[in-house]
């Protein structure tokens, strides 16, 4: 009951006094994609295959941007919520548990979108494809909550004393962002580095999203064993 009214929290807390509201969520994936398609598809002419470039950016876009929210909420959870703490007792994994779910329901309303980007796809006759690796996706998900919840809950405990961990923590997924395959295709990284990418958790979940729901990538089940462990 604690976790839930700390997600409705969250949630309210979030576009409480604003204009839009919850269409920020989906506004921000859009114009990222949008970006994305300009920089990259048309003025770096970078090959992405036959894929649209819109839903092969969005694939990468939703994925990411619930790791990188869910890991800098989950990192400060501790630190915000500290007056709390003091006034009366409750399990302390409550906090970041409660923000791993919130922003749970962001991906929920982005990932709604992906689909029907994926629909009109198809529809259109474009060569995008739902494939049988769909019904991976919710273990995809889980390696994405939990590599999130990991790597926020290690640097929430620390940062509660070292307060250099918070911008150490933002920089870092900030350029871990690059070393995985959001804005490029895997193929295109070098054999001898793509191993190494393997490495980060978020490659296999991006990976294994577009072969569920567009039908080309360059997933594999090593990528996805090394992203569990």
């Amino acid at each position: 009951d604690l976790i839930r009214l700390f997600v409705k929290r969250d949630f309210v807390a979030i576009y409480k006094q604003t204009i839009l509201g919850p269409i920020w969520y989906l506004a921000r994936p859009l114009i990222t994609a949008f970006t994305y398609t300009v920089v990259f598809g048309y003025a770096l002419k970078l090959d992405y295959g036959e894929i649209p470039r819109p839903v092969f950016f969005l694939a990468g876009i939703v994925p990411w941007s619930y790791f990188h929210t869910a890991v800098t909420s989950t990192s400060n959870s501790f630190i915000t919520n500290m007056s709390i703490f003091g006034k009366v007792y409750f399990p302390r994994l409550v906090i970041p548990i409660s923000s791993i779910i919130s922003n749970l329901i962001s991906f929920t309303i982005q990932l709604c979108l992906f689909f029907i980007f994926v629909a009109y796809y198809i529809y259109a006759g474009y060569p995008v494809q739902v494939t049988q690796y769909a019904f991976l996706f919710p273990v995809l998900v889980l390696v994405m909550m939990s590599s999130a919840f990991g790597i926020g809950l290690l640097t929430a405990s620390s940062s509660a004393k070292y307060r250099d961990l918070i911008y150490l923590i933002g920089f870092g997924i900030s350029l871990m962002m690059y070393l995985t395959p959001v804005i490029y295709p895997l193929e295109m990284v070098p054999e001898q580095f793509r191993e190494w990418m393997y490495l980060n958790p978020m490659t296999a979940v991006i990976e294994g999203t577009r072969l569920g729901f567009l039908g080309d990538s360059s997933f594999t089940w090593s990528m996805l064993g090394t992203g569990l462990i």
